[in-house]
């Protein structure tokens, strides 16, 4: 496979999450607004937008524009605003003198969530003239937007483009807010997405994808949201970091094969002695990857990293990673790293320095039971007392069964370099075998014993493999 990366200006969307799927709207579009909404009121010298919302010190910000909190033009100046408070009492009036501007924004106290307040604005037109604009607004609780989550890009090129996605939420869900989604790396801003709507209790994930100009090393990744309207109840939620590590090269194995199988399987085994009894029963399904890869340039054993991973019909098969390798030198004159923990996997370098990387990998869903008795350990020990056993283990590990196409990601690194092959297997091939030896009993000359058995074993397999090389 032959892989092509093209540099492209930088750039922010902003998508609606819904589950499993997501729709695409600009920055600028209100994809659903179901807060508790603003209040207008018109007049022949101007119109006023206003709304009431509470703060996280229990005070409320009345706030009033003669355009609108989208940034509509104005349409005059607020010059006097009576805020009408409900109490016990009846309407008790907070009165606010205000320099002429297009917007007013006062603090009234003793409201709360559902209250309804009058505000009674005094407004200038553009040519002269006043009035008397009034309008009654629900109190809403402040909007909270947060940072949920940030993944950073999966393999960070130098000079390439990265794709960095973060999703953002509004947690108090009274109103919506607009706000600016920034991404910094190391503190130094790389991309935005400007004046995005995130619905009051709605979740948002905006995609980044800057050039990425970092060295190759660690960097940290960063998300954050400012600038909001309505302005934010919490401000420690609005950032978040993570770390990841950018590679100067993205390099392919020089060739490479893979391949893919699974198998539906059952083994029965019965044997019945004169001093021991057992059965064996195993049934279930077995998944096995093979990779074998070359690649033709310098890797660093001493910090190799190794993952692995496997959809089928984009439905997840496996992930795997190896991070903890010991390095030693073989007899041939080879350096190899080799996985400490299990399934093993190698990593070799010649004395040419070719590097040769062999994966083996596998996983299963199936019951292995075996029972039985005894009396002594083998034909030739002494009597004991007689001992039972009825030993079942269960495996439960797969994630998908194979569907009609398996595709795998091979990558290994070393910290400053990167190499990938990414094998497809566009059709896996059937096969089935079995065999069955009814019961049947036969003396052992050997240990001067009738020995009974009965054996069943039926496998039914699909598999595939595939095999590429650079150019």
């Amino acid at each position: 496979m032959i892989r092509t990366t093209t540099k492209a200006a930088a750039f922010a969307a902003c998508l609606l999450a819904t589950g499993a799927f997501a729709d695409t709207y600009p920055n600028s579009v209100k994809y659903k607004d179901t807060g508790v909404p603003n209040v207008t009121a018109v007049t022949s010298i101007a119109s006023i937008e206003a709304r009431a919302l509470l703060n996280r010190d229990d005070t409320t910000d009345v706030e009033v524009t003669t355009g609108s909190f989208e940034g509509d033009a104005p349409s005059g100046y607020v010059t006097k605003v009576k805020v009408g408070i409900p109490t016990a009492d009846g309407i008790q009036p907070v009165n606010f003198n205000h320099p002429e501007s297009p917007a007013f924004s006062g603090n009234v106290s003793g409201v709360i969530i559902g209250d309804i307040v009058t505000i009674d604005a005094q407004v200038r037109g553009l040519n002269n003239g006043t009035d008397h604009a009034v309008a009654q607004a629900t109190v809403a609780k402040r909007p909270d937007l947060a940072v949920q989550s940030l993944s950073p890009p999966g393999v960070a090129i130098t000079n390439n483009v990265a794709t960095v996605r973060t999703t953002i939420v509004e947690r108090n869900r009274s109103v919506g807010a607009r706000a600016n989604v920034r991404l910094l790396i190391d503190g130094v801003e790389v991309d935005r997405a400007e004046n995005i709507w995130v619905n009051a209790g709605g979740r948002v994930t905006v995609t980044f994808a800057p050039i990425l100009e970092a060295e190759a090393g660690w960097h940290n990744f960063t998300v954050v949201v400012d600038s909001m309207n309505p302005g934010d109840w919490n401000d420690a939620d609005n950032t978040r970091t993570v770390e990841a590590e950018v590679y100067n090269v993205l390099g392919e194995f020089y060739n490479w094969s893979a391949s893919a199988s699974e198998e539906e399987f059952e083994l029965y085994d019965y044997q019945k002695r004169s001093w021991t009894e057992r059965t064996r029963h195993e049934q279930g399904v077995r998944q096995s990857f093979s990779f074998d890869g070359v690649i033709r340039a310098a890797v660093n054993l001493g910090s190799v990293t190794v993952t692995a991973s496997g959809t089928t019909d984009g439905n997840a098969l496996f992930t795997k990673s190896w991070n903890d390798f010991f390095v030693f030198s073989t007899p041939v004159g080879s350096t190899c790293a080799r996985s400490s923990e299990s399934p093993f996997i190698r990593v070799c370098r010649d004395r040419n320095g070719v590097v040769a990387v062999e994966i083996e990998y596998g996983n299963d869903d199936a019951v292995y039971r075996s029972w039985g008795w005894a009396t002594r350990q083998n034909p030739f020990a002494p009597e004991e007392p007689m001992f039972t056993w009825d030993d079942t283990r269960e495996s439960h590990t797969l994630q998908s069964r194979f569907g009609a196409t398996v595709a795998l990601d091979f990558t290994v690194t070393d910290g400053t370099n990167h190499w990938t092959a990414e094998p497809f297997l566009a059709s896996l091939t059937s096969s089935s075998t079995s065999s069955s030896s009814p019961y049947a009993c036969n003396f052992d000359s050997f240990t001067q014993e009738t020995i009974c058995r009965e054996r069943r074993n039926a496998s039914n397999m699909r598999s595939g493999s595939a095999s590429g090389t650079s150019q």
